[in-house]
């Protein structure tokens, strides 16, 4: 458990050492650097440059005693707090992000995206454009290799009535909301890659073995993509 609470600590922009540090100071209580040190097997110096960050991220607090500095965790809610914090300071410069990203006038936009968090990305993003969705070779992939997102995803999408217009394999599992329109092809059409088309967006998922994403952004390539699904859709049952 300790393992992943520090995974934890450091996706949300915490190094290892003060992760472990944060760890330390939470089950110990108030404790001084040699003590630290002994328990973690970190050396002093990491451990007094990590106490200054965790100090300035308000983390850790001290006490002086006998000209001795002993440190304490906060409470566990300051992570929380941390957060929204750090979600505060990117939504001012957000506007700045996207006004020089819009300098850039590509035709084209080609990205990938790895793992489980890629993939998540790639997902609320069709949640955040709140338009249609067509699709191909959809066999309830989402519930089976991301079953708790999958829940939060369909919440998401019957609430802003976001529809999808879908090709299954045979024998795939039944859509999961009332915003599908399902048609079926026979097995052997059935892809490894699910390819969804959105706005001017063209999305290939890959499941297995290794989880990816290839985002394609130009409507030309989207329009041509929704033209050859059309066809799907007219032979699809």
């Amino acid at each position: 458990m300790e393992e992943t609470l520090k995974e934890s600590l450091k996706e949300i922009g915490l190094s290892d050492s003060e992760a472990v540090i944060y760890l330390t100071l939470l089950k110990k209580g108030e404790i001084s650097v040699a003590e630290i040190s002994q328990i973690s097997g970190l050396h002093r110096t990491n451990i007094y440059d990590s106490l200054e960050k965790l100090k300035e991220k308000g983390f850790v607090t001290y006490i002086s005693k006998e000209n001795k500095q002993f440190y304490r965790a906060t409470e566990p809610e300051i992570v929380l707090d941390y957060l929204k914090e750090q979600q505060k300071k990117i939504e001012n410069v957000l506007p700045q992000f996207k006004q020089i990203q819009n300098t850039i006038k590509e035709k084209v936009i080609v990205e990938v995206f790895k793992g489980e968090r890629g993939m998540k990305m790639v997902l609320k993003d069709i949640l955040k454009e709140k338009k249609e969705v067509v699709g191909y070779s959809v066999a309830g992939q989402l519930r089976k290799f991301l079953p708790e997102f999958s829940e939060y995803y369909f919440i998401e999408q019957e609430k802003h009535k976001i529809k999808h217009k879908f090709i299954y394999t045979a024998g795939a599992i039944k859509p999961p909301t009332k915003f599908y329109e399902i048609r079926y092809l026979p097995k052997e059409y059935a892809s490894a890659i699910i390819t969804l088309c959105y706005g001017d967006v063209l999305l290939n998922l890959i499941w297995e073995p290794e989880m990816s994403a290839i985002r394609v952004k130009c409507k030309e390539v989207a329009d041509a993509y929704r033209k050859h699904f059309e066809v799907l859709w007219k032979i699809a049952k």
